[in-house]
This record gives C-alpha cells, sequence and structure tokens, in this order.
C-alpha cells in the first residue's frame, strides 16, 4: 500500500530492486547468465550486487518518506502525499496519535507504540530491565520485606542488588534505593487505606489489584501486582486469608478472592516473653519486630511443632511414670515435672487459635526451667525408648538382696533413682541406666560364699528321765478335831541334761510336754543357758559384715 504514495522515479527503483532480488536469488543468475564467459560473469554478478545494495538503501528512504519518518519530498507522488496528522490516525476515541520523531522507521514504530500504551496505561512505570522474571522480582522483594521488619523502614542492600532495586522498586513507588540503603515507600499503603476507607469492611486481593489501576491505569503484569500487594500487607500487619482459613501466598499466586485480614497485634510484654520461649524451647526464630507477619509466622511455626511432637511427649510421660511406679520412685521429682509440663504445653499450642498462639506460650507454666523443657521437647521419642528398654526385673532383683552385696545394690538403686528423678539435662538417662543395669547384672552374678559353719557338736546321749515311782504322800494329823483341807504336792519328773544340741533340747522338751495333762494344777520351773562355739574366722567375717 505504500507504494501508492510513491513517485514515478520511486516505483521504477522498486521495481528494478524486486527484479534483481529474483534474478540473484539461488541460482537463478547462473541460468541467465549462461551466455557470458566464466570471468565477464563474475563481473556482472557483482555489478547486479551492488546495484541492488543502492536499491535497496533507496527503497528504505522512500517508506522512511512514506511514514513520515523523513521529509523528502520526491520520494511522494504530490497529488497523493498526506499532511502528517493525517498519516497517523487512532481508531481508538480521544487518543490523538502524533506523528513519529525518530531516526528510522524500527525507532518510529516504538515511539507510535509507546504513546498507544501511554493512552491506555498512562501511569505505567518506566522500567529499564525485564521484570517478568520471577527471580529478579524475588531478590527484590527479599530486601523489602527486610525493610519492612525494622523500625524505620531501611535495610542496607549488597551492592549486586542494588541496581534492581533502582530499577524495580523505585518505578513500582515502593521506595527510594539510595546509594547503599533501600527506604522503604509510604505511597501504596496510604493509597490502599484511603480506598479501603471508602469501600468499608475487609478488602480482597481482587480489590487491590483494580486500586493499583486508580484512578490511572498502571498496566502492571500479575507479577508485579502481588509485588504491591505483598509489600502492603507487610507494612500494614495484614495476613492473607482464603475461605476463612490462613493461606499462604507467593509472587507467583496471590487469588484474587483471598481476603487480607488486620491481625491483632499481642502485648509486648507477651510477645518478648513468647519469643524467647520459642527459641529457648522449640528452637524457632523469626523477626522481633512485633507486626502481624512475624506474629502469623511465630504462631504458625510453634503450633505445627507442637503437633508434631505431642505423641512422642504422651508416650514419653506414661512410660516415665510407669517406670518410677515400678521401681518405687517418689514421683514428685524434676524428670516427670517436666515431662507433664512439656505435655501440657504442646496440647495448649496445639489447639490454640490463630490470634492466641502468642499469649498461649507467654502464659504455659514452666516447673523447672526452659532449658529443661528444651530436652525434654527434643529427645523423647529416645527417652521412651530408654525406659522401655529398663529390664525391672533386674532392679526388682537387686532390691530384695538381703545378704553382704545390700549395700552395693541400694548404691546401684540409688544412682537409678536419681536419674530417673533429674532433668535429662542434669543426667542423661540413657548412659545411667545402661551403668545400672550392668552393675545390677554383675552384682546378681556374683559368687557369694557360703556363711562357714560351726563344727558338729554330738550332743550326748538324752538320759532316760527317771522311772515315776510314786511318792509316799505326807500326811499331816490334825491336832483336833475340826475338819480341814489339806494340800499334798508330789513330784512329777526331774531331771538335768547340759552341753546339748538343739535337736535335742527340743525332743526334750516334747517328752516334757507329754508329763503335763489339761486340768493339771501344775508349776514347771525352767532355768537355761544358750552358749554359741564360733571359729575366729567366721568371726572376722561377721565383723566385715
Amino acid at each position: 500500500m505504500d507504494s501508492l504514495f510513491f513517485s514515478e522515479d520511486a516505483k521504477k527503483e522498486l521495481g528494478t530492486l524486486l527484479i534483481l532480488d529474483h534474478v540473484l536469488t539461488g541460482e537463478r543468475f547462473s541460468g541467465y547468465a549462461n551466455h557470458l564467459s566464466p570471468q565477464d560473469r563474475q563481473t556482472a554478478k557483482s555489478l547486479l550486487e551492488n546495484q541492488r545494495s543502492v536499491l535497496r538503501q533507496r527503497v528504505r528512504q522512500h517508506i522512511d518518506a512514506a511514514y513520515g519518518i523523513s521529509t523528502a519530498r520526491e520520494s511522494l507522488d504530490n497529488a497523493l502525499s498526506l499532511e502528517l496528522n493525517e498519516q497517523f490516525v487512532s481508531l481508538q476515541p480521544g487518543f490523538d496519535l502524533q506523528p513519529p520523531i525518530a531516526a528510522n522507521l524500527s525507532d518510529g514504530l516504538k515511539h507510535l507504540l509507546s504513546q498507544a500504551l501511554a493512552h491506555e496505561f498512562p501511569s505505567a512505570p518506566a522500567f529499564e530491565i525485564d521484570t517478568s522474571k520471577i527471580g529478579t522480582l524475588q531478590k527484590v522483594y527479599q530486601y523489602i520485606s527486610q525493610a519492612t521488619q525494622t523500625s524505620d523502614g531501611r535495610v542496607e542492600v549488597d551492592r549486586p542488588a542494588r541496581p534492581l532495586l533502582k530499577q524495580v522498586a523505585n518505578p513500582l513507588m515502593l521506595g527510594e534505593m539510595a546509594e547503599t540503603h533501600f527506604v522503604l515507600g509510604q505511597q501504596w499503603k496510604n493509597h490502599f487505606t484511603k480506598e479501603i476507607a471508602k469501600a468499608g469492611g475487609v478488602p480482597r486481593v481482587g480489590n487491590l489489584r483494580q486500586w493499583i489501576d486508580y484512578p490511572k491505569p498502571m498496566g502492571l503484569s500479575k507479577e508485579l501486582q502481588n509485588l504491591v500487594i505483598l509489600t502492603y500487607a507487610e507494612q500494614t500487619g495484614r495476613s492473607f486469608f482464603r475461605h476463612n482459613h490462613p493461606t499462604d501466598v507467593t509472587l507467583k499466586e496471590i487469588p484474587s478472592d483471598c481476603e487480607l485480614r488486620e491481625q491483632k497485634l499481642p502485648d509486648e510484654a507477651d510477645w518478648t516473653v513468647a519469643l524467647q520461649r520459642a527459641k529457648n524451647i522449640f528452637g524457632l526464630s523469626v523477626a522481633a519486630l512485633r507486626k502481624a507477619s512475624t506474629v502469623a509466622e511465630l504462631e504458625t511455626k510453634v503450633r505445627q511443632t507442637a503437633k508434631a511432637r505431642l505423641e512422642a511427649c504422651q508416650s514419653y510421660a506414661k512410660a516415665l511414670e510407669d517406670a518410677l511406679e515400678v521401681l518405687a520412685v517418689d514421683k514428685d521429682c524434676d524428670r516427670l515435672a517436666t515431662a507433664t509440663t512439656t505435655l501440657a504445653m504442646l496440647e495448649k499450642m496445639s489447639l490454640a487459635s490463630a490470634d492466641e498462639g502468642v499469649e498461649a506460650l507467654a502464659n504455659v507454666a514452666i516447673a523447672t526451667s526452659e532449658a529443661a523443657m528444651a530436652e525434654c521437647l527434643k529427645k523423647a521419642a529416645t527417652l521412651t525408648g530408654t525406659l522401655e528398654s529398663i529390664s525391672l526385673d533386674i532392679f526388682q532383683g537387686i532390691t530384695a538382696l538381703r545378704d553382704k552385696r545390700q549395700p552395693e545394690a541400694q548404691s546401684i538403686l540409688s544412682g537409678l533413682t536419681k536419674a530417673l528423678s533429674s532433668d535429662e539435662h542434669v543426667i542423661p538417662l540413657a548412659s545411667q541406666i545402661k551403668q545400672s543395669q550392668n552393675q545390677a547384672v554383675r552384682l546378681l552374678t556374683q559368687q557369694i560364699a557360703p556363711p562357714p559353719t560351726s563344727p558338729a557338736v554330738i550332743a550326748p546321749p538324752i538320759s532316760p528321765l527317771p522311772a515315776l515311782v510314786p511318792p509316799v504322800p505326807k500326811v499331816i494329823k490334825p491336832t483336833d478335831t475340826t475338819t480341814e483341807d489339806i494340800t499334798i504336792t508330789r513330784t512329777i519328773s526331774e531331771g538335768s541334761q547340759t552341753d546339748i544340741g538343739f535337736k535335742a533340747a527340743q525332743d526334750t522338751l516334747i517328752t516334757l510336754g507329754k508329763d503335763l495333762k489339761p486340768g493339771q494344777n501344775m508349776r514347771l520351773s525352767i532355768s537355761w543357758i544358750i552358749e554359741e562355739t564360733l571359729t575366729q574366722s567366721a568371726s572376722k567375717e561377721n565383723h566385715r559384715s
């Protein structure tokens, strides 16, 4: 269509160029020049190629003139020529397209496109780099997020990342990248806060996307919009909720139906204590700045850890209580207090709601120490296995010892009791149980010499009891005729034995018992001396015992 506006000379040059392009393409020239000698053929081809090069340049000038890039009027047909403002007309109402000011057609086209984009997106930032790479935006967001966690919104930027912040964050009005530090801006915070106040209610991500293009469209990509929205959420302490549940979002994807809810911040005192306990007990760390994102991060991490460790702590507390009961160890001890307190903490934290985690953690009971609870939380599963591996019958066996091994048995049981009663960071349970079990096994398998026996004492034969001869009763005659009761005492049996053994003494007592009958008015006179004969060596052994 451009050729309709060319002058006759320009059309001839265009026609000649088309012919030369046809002849010099592929192997066609050989067919057209087969009547020439090889030397003349090469000379002719060089002349035609030079002529084509000149004509290409001339035709470019004619095209530039047709599109208003050049003012070479000889290239155009004066009868059909148009004014510049007539050559560039937009079909979109209200868009007054201006003739391009450029050195060539490529630059002129860019100028026209920039006018079109500026009309459609009048607030579009002027980026100097490709912002479509998510890796580039991630690096920018990393420093913006750090700036939101400082009290003054200022963060030092590593030298390689400084150009990225300047070329992305500055045009997006997210802040200002100075020489060495990035300073967070307030543009979007103020803009969104104003629009939320107008609309009322809890804003959605879709609302923020619309407000980004208000009052003038910016034409940002979805990823750049996400960067703006994430920055605002970090600045204002808002969290993303979807279907009434907290949701994780990224630069690549933020659903438009997510709500940005303001989070109720905990008291400064509770926040300080919760930060300390999260680190000392759970081994978790977050930024110290009290804001919605850090509060939500801490609560989420603690709740997830509590749920993951709850079952192990339940098993440990049960196994410990059973072991203490079987071994008759006082349950009022540090180790069981730490185990039960840690278990109560985990149950409380795993059930805490999204906005109550910090307060719950700050107010949990600490029965012994945070260090003890940290060890319990960390080693609960291992300690459960240790307790379940205890050979209780071995320790019950040494408890029943009553011979000379008893003092050593008491020492072993004392060491075990101390380990079961003390916190893990005070006395490691596994090593003490292993040591105590080894000592108990050695004690039980120790050969005990039988007690020395005294030389057998042969009891002399028991002399037969003398035959019972009825004595002649003594009769006391009364001096008068008055009737009186007469008392008669007679001896049933008597005898004596000395230097007899235990068995012989038993036999004697049995024999005497046969002479005693119920209903008799009898009296028994007894006297005895019991002597023990010991050897010298046995006396020393008894002394040691």
